[in-house]
């Protein structure tokens, strides 16, 4: 059961971690060229002002909490609202036997419209100069099996192998977090979910990656630098700690 004294601030985490592409990737929006529907549509891939591919933080947290929310309405030990149904940025005084907050756990962790999260993700840049791609694609008709009039499309994407570096931030040393955390990227690295769009076209597989994790102690200046030998059993290690707290 989630209490208030799960969310007591005790320490300050910061992950710097990299994310290497390991298929095409594409996050962006898209632009058409002309009016007519036979010309292809071009999307873009999301870029700074300075015209630099970069992954949005808001994208990687969008992917952690909607897993994180199908794993937690599996579980028998924690409560995830429904968004679109009942969300509990539309009733702050929602009670239930999971969340004596008031919050389900999904909401504390990432935050909703009415309160900040305590875990915050920042962009993510590449590393070096970005070697993009354009792939062609178009809809097939499942009437006749032919191609659908108007759906081509030439999709711009990262090439596999580029790397993009970035932070999440944890503002406490909860177990909670770190162990759902450590099972988002664990599901991540196993590519048993993909970011961006056409993940079923192959496209968003990751591989994330980390050697070194910092903690902040309330009224300490200098963090405490942790290396990290092994993620796999690290990761391992914060899901195992999770468990054995409930």
């Amino acid at each position: 059961m989630i209490t208030s004294s799960h969310y007591a601030l005790k320490q300050k985490i910061e992950f710097p971690i990299s994310i290497t592409t390991l298929s095409p990737l594409h996050i962006g929006q898209s632009d058409w060229i002309g009016n007519d529907e036979s010309i292809a549509e071009v999307m873009k891939f999301q870029k700074d002002q300075e015209n630099i591919p970069y992954i949005p933080g808001s994208t990687i947290k969008g992917v952690f909490r909607t897993h994180l929310e199908r794993i937690l309405r599996n579980s028998k030990l924690y409560y995830a609202c429904d968004p679109i149904s009942h969300s509990c940025s539309g009733d702050l005084k929602l009670k239930t036997s999971k969340a004596d907050s008031g919050l389900c756990l999904a909401c504390f962790m990432f935050g909703n419209t009415q309160f900040k999260g305590e875990i915050s993700f920042t962009d993510f840049l590449p590393d070096s100069n970005v070697n993009l791609l354009q792939k062609t694609s178009t809809a097939i008709t499942r009437d006749n099996g032919v191609a659908k009039r108007g759906a081509l499309r030439t999709v711009e994407c990262i090439s596999p192998r580029t790397k993009f570096y970035g932070k999440i931030i944890i503002n406490s040393d909860n177990l909670l977090y770190k162990g759902y955390l450590a099972a988002v990227i664990q599901d991540l690295n196993r590519q048993f979910i993909t970011i961006g769009a056409f993940g079923s076209k192959g496209f968003g597989e990751i591989k994330i990656d980390a050697k070194k994790y910092l903690k902040w102690s309330p009224g300490e200046i200098n963090p405490e630098v942790v290396e990290i030998d092994s993620l796999r059993k690290t990761l391992r290690k914060f899901i195992d700690e999770m468990e054995e707290s409930n």
